[in-house]
């Protein structure tokens, strides 16, 4: 009996470890969401000629579809208005402060990559399966 409750007992602990654990990165991806703002650079012109630098507003919050992810509806300013280019939901990962996205649209297949930094992001955009660097990201979160 003692061995059954002594068994029950570490299981407990694994359940609330485990829960502690997901609540932190709960409390820790919370701090993402909100509105970023800054620039989108074209690292590549020649192999990338359609790509243009813009500024961008993104948009993070918790997804929807999957409550492990944050979901990103971005935008970009054009003519001083904003113009959706499209929602994604990236992994996060608490305990290295990153968020990742690969993704397939039309023929292009490619991957996102943030570090966040306070309020600050900076990440990238390669393209797959090379892992050609196409666009370099810094925005800011606002108040």
């Amino acid at each position: 009996m003692l061995k059954k409750s002594l068994m029950l007992a570490i299981l407990m602990l694994f359940g609330l470890s485990a829960a502690c654990a997901q609540a932190a990165q709960t409390n820790e991806a919370a701090k993402i969401y909100g509105t970023w703002t800054g620039e989108s650079v074209c690292t590549d012109k020649k192999k990338f000629p359609a790509c243009k630098d813009e500024q961008v507003v993104y948009r993070f919050s918790k997804s929807d579809a999957d409550a492990k992810k944050i979901h990103l509806a971005a935008e970009k300013i054009v003519n001083g208005k904003n113009e959706p280019m499209g929602e994604q939901d990236f992994t996060f990962d608490a305990a290295q402060n990153t968020l990742t996205c690969e993704f397939t649209i039309n023929q292009t297949h490619g991957i996102f990559e943030f570090k966040v930094t306070a309020d600050t992001m900076e990440g990238t955009l390669k393209i797959l399966p090379e892992k050609t660097l196409a666009r370099e990201i810094k925005v800011k979160k606002q108040p």
